[in-house]
């Protein structure tokens, strides 16, 4: 067979999906290639959450047509309707069969190889991605949901994703034990919206309660749970060793008012007393957010009240990104109702929010609160033991990384010394201080 150029953009959902197609391109007889000019194919896996993906996305298509004119250019996942009229030439996957890519593939290329055996030709073909052991990752990623019915007013993932879309849970309970048989030791629940997950009468937290009984030496981590999902039955969830020190909860901004132009419904005097609740239970669990700055008509005083909230509540680390007006969302719909053409809406106050100096002293601040508050949780957690699972980046490589992920989302460097008998996908109990590891069992526990 001939070689393939790939290439990542967005979430880490996308990169699971994505690992899966290579994986399956390898087991076709697919040889990767890092170089564009050299490859027979080129699959660019694109997001669009931000004009600023779109505008990368565009330049890698731009930049292999014109490096290797030849390729079959295939663009996969989240992509914008309009590169379909900018690229004609390119063949588009949407998410909805982008599982089936090496098929599409195939029929391209009759002879690249024998297709991977689906275990169950029925299920939704958004949930047909699996890794398998060799893949190379250390921790292993569990797609249980994908799609999005809310209509948050700045989004356009409902549109390239559809609406929400709930795996089978045996078939959750099946790949688990699979993952657990290939030696990982942890497994990333992740999708969409996984917090809104209902499928055969289980909703997301009777899930959790099912796979938690899963038999085997390792633990779950809850990718991303939205606000509006949080619910106190996350406690005794937590409290099982089954499952992570951690949760993320993106709240993107902490000002009712901004909250409710964004068409997110979340109520934040509850959200604060499960926050509470949670930290009362567990006072070292990680709590990471996503917060959105410079939405439109967002204030210095909103501003103030989403910094205010994320001290209140001790977060231990911030995801930040500056508003990015997306086509085709609910809030760009409505500002084209009140605008006869784009140019004049740009030119407005109500869409350009502020000036480029004040967006970017926000996002600024938000930086610095965001270190701020991953070394003070990396001083409040310091001299305990944790969990964590052993990494090796370009493994028998020049400048090979050793790392350990701990359950508490902890990323150190494994210091030559204590390297000796641990193997990639390791767990391992460490303690740490701001320096690094102190301490380390190299007993996989």
């Amino acid at each position: 067979m001939g070689s393939f150029f790939f290439r990542h953009f967005g979430c880490r959902l996308n990169h699971y999906e994505g690992s899966s197609i290579i994986s399956e391109l390898y087991e076709r007889g697919w040889k990767r290639t890092s170089r564009r000019s050299e490859s027979q194919i080129a699959l660019v896996h694109a997001c669009t959450v931000t004009a600023r993906a779109d505008y990368k996305v565009r330049s890698e298509i731009k930049k292999i047509g014109t490096e290797n004119p030849g390729a079959k250019i295939y663009v996969l996942g989240c992509y914008d309707s309009s590169l379909r009229k900018k690229f004609p030439g390119a063949r588009f996957i949407p998410n909805q069969i982008k599982s089936r890519a090496c098929e599409i593939i195939a029929g391209d290329f009759p002879d690249s190889g024998s297709p991977r055996i689906k275990e169950d030709s029925h299920e939704d073909p958004r949930f047909s991605f699996f890794l398998p052991s060799n893949a190379g990752y250390s921790r292993a990623y569990l797609k249980i949901q994908d799609g999005c019915d809310e209509e948050c007013a700045y989004c356009k993932i409902p549109q390239v994703r559809g609406k929400s879309v709930s795996r089978d849970p045996e078939a959750v309970e099946n790949e688990v034990r699979k993952l657990v048989e290939n030696g990982f030791h942890e497994i990333i629940l992740t999708g969409v919206n996984i917090g809104d997950y209902r499928r055969e009468g289980t909703d997301f937290y009777g899930l959790l309660e099912r796979i938690s009984r899963a038999p085997g030496n390792f633990y779950f981590r809850i990718s991303s749970l939205e606000p509006m999902c949080m619910d106190p039955r996350i406690i005794p969830i937590l409290e099982n060793p089954k499952f992570a020190g951690f949760l993320h909860i993106p709240i993107q901004s902490g000002s009712p008012r901004i909250l409710r132009a964004m068409n997110r419904f979340q109520n934040m005097d509850a959200l604060s007393r499960n926050i509470e609740k949670i930290q009362n239970h567990f006072p070292d669990i990680f709590l990471g957010t996503d917060i959105m700055a410079g939405f439109p008509g967002e204030t210095h005083t909103d501003f103030e009240h989403t910094l205010n909230f994320i001290h209140r509540h001790d977060f231990s680390r911030i995801h930040a990104f500056p508003f990015s007006l997306r086509e085709r969302t609910p809030l760009e719909r409505s500002l084209r109702n009140q605008n006869k053409n784009r140019q004049s809406l740009k030119e407005k106050r109500e869409y350009k929010l502020s000036s480029g100096n004040e967006l970017a002293s926000r996002m600024a601040r938000v930086m610095a609160m965001d270190q701020f508050l991953r070394d003070s949780y990396r001083k409040k957690t310091s001299h305990r033991v944790y969990r964590a699972i052993v990494e090796i980046k370009n493994q028998s490589l020049p400048g090979e990384e050793w790392t350990a992920v701990t359950e508490n989302y902890q990323e150190l460097s494994i210091p030559e010394p204590l390297r000796s008998g641990l193997q990639k996908k390791d767990m391992v109990h460490l303690a740490y201080d701001v320096s690094g590891i102190l301490r380390l069992d190299k007993k996989t526990v």
